[in-house]
C-alpha cells in the first residue's frame, strides 16, 4: 500500500510538473501572439497615420490648384470636345435638320421661281430675300445652346470642369457655325446646277456666299449671347429675334437722320446693311472686318458673363 501511495504521489507530481509546462508554454505563446498583434496594430496605426498625413498633403494642394488660376486659353482639344458635343445634340434632335432643311426649301423655292422659271443665271436674287429667313431660323439654332445648359443645371458641370470658358464658348460657337455651314455647302448645287444651262458669274457668287456666311455668323453670335443670359429657351428665342428683326428695320426701315452721331449709331446696329455689298458681288474690306467684329464682340460677351457667373458661384 505505501508503494502504490508512493506510486500514486510520484504520477500526480510528474502530471503537474506537465501541466505547469503547458501553462508556461501557451502563456508564452499567448504573450508572443500579444506581441504580434501589437507590432501589427501598430504598423497599422503608422500607415494610418501615413493616410492621413498623404490625404492633408493633398487637401494642401487641392488648396493650392483652388488658388491657381484657371486656364486662361481656349485648348484646341477642348474646343473639339465641346463641338463635337453640341454636334451630337444638334443631331439628335430635329434641330438641326429642321435647321438645314428650312434654309433649303425656302432657296429651293426661291430657285426654281427667280432662276428656273424667269430662266435667269444669276443666284443673286436668292440672297436678296433668303437673309430674312435669319429671323426664324437663327434663333431656333442659339436658343438651347447656354440656356439648356443653365436649365438642366449641366453648366456646372462645364464650369468646374478643368477647361477654360474660352473654350466652352468657342466650342459651342463653332458647332453652331458648322450647322450653319452645312446649309451654305447644300445650296452650293444651284450655281453649279445653272452652270450646265448658262454662265454663271462665278465671283458675285462667291461674293453672295461669303457675305451670307459671314452675316450669319454675327447673328448666331448675338443670338449665343443672349441665350446666355436667361435659362429659358423661350425667352431667349424671343428676345433674339426681336433684336435681329430690329436690326432689319434699322437697316432698311429708317432713313438717315441726317445727325452724323445718330447715323454712326444706326450704322453700327445696320447688320444686314452691310451684305449689300457682297450682293452686287464685291467682297468689301470694310463689310468684312464688321462682321468679324460683331461676332468676336458677343462672343467675348458671352465669355465675360460665364466667366461671371462661374466666379459666383
Amino acid at each position: 500500500i505505501d508503494e502504490i501511495e508512493k506510486d500514486i504521489i510520484e504520477e500526480n507530481e510528474d502530471i503537474a510538473i506537465e501541466t505547469a509546462e503547458d501553462e508556461e508554454k501557451l502563456i508564452s505563446e499567448a504573450s508572443e501572439g500579444d506581441k504580434e498583434a501589437s507590432e501589427a496594430y501598430e504598423e497599422v496605426a503608422d500607415d494610418d497615420d501615413d493616410d492621413y498625413d498623404d490625404d492633408d498633403d493633398d487637401e494642401d494642394d487641392d488648396e493650392d490648384d483652388d488658388d491657381e488660376p484657371r486656364y486662361t486659353k481656349p485648348s484646341k482639344t477642348a474646343v473639339e470636345a465641346i463641338m463635337k458635343r453640341e454636334l451630337r445634340l444638334y443631331f439628335s434632335t430635329p434641330t438641326a435638320y429642321v435647321f438645314i432643311a428650312s434654309f433649303v426649301c425656302v432657296s429651293a423655292i426661291l430657285f426654281t421661281i427667280f432662276n428656273l422659271i424667269y430662266a435667269n443665271s444669276s443666284v443673286s436674287l436668292i440672297f436678296s430675300f433668303l437673309p430674312y429667313l435669319f429671323v426664324i431660323m437663327i434663333p431656333i439654332l442659339t436658343m438651347r445652346l447656354m440656356a439648356e445648359e443653365r436649365a438642366l443645371k449641366t453648366d456646372q458641370l462645364l464650369l468646374t470642369a478643368p477647361i477654360s470658358v474660352a473654350a466652352i464658348v468657342c466650342g459651342k460657337l463653332f458647332a453652331a457655325l458648322y450647322v450653319f455651314g452645312m446649309a451654305i455647302i447644300i445650296m452650293l448645287m444651284y450655281p453649279v446646277i445653272l452652270s450646265f444651262y448658262s454662265t454663271v458669274a462665278w465671283g458675285i457668287v462667291l461674293s453672295n456666299y461669303i457675305g451670307f456666311f459671314l452675316m450669319g455668323s454675327a447673328f448666331i453670335a448675338i443670338g449665343i449671347f443672349i441665350s446666355s443670359l436667361t435659362e429659358n429657351q423661350l425667352v431667349s428665342a424671343i428676345v433674339t429675334i426681336a433684336l435681329l428683326l430690329a436690326s432689319f428695320l434699322v437697316s432698311y426701315g429708317i432713313k438717315p437722320s441726317g445727325v452724323a452721331i445718330i447715323d454712326a449709331v444706326l450704322s453700327a446696329f445696320s447688320v444686314p446693311k452691310h451684305f449689300d455689298n457682297f450682293f452686287i458681288g464685291i467682297i468689301d474690306i470694310v463689310s468684312v472686318i464688321y462682321y468679324l467684329s460683331v461676332t468676336a464682340i458677343f462672343t467675348l460677351l458671352t465669355i465675360y458673363r460665364t466667366e461671371k457667373r462661374r466666379i459666383s458661384r
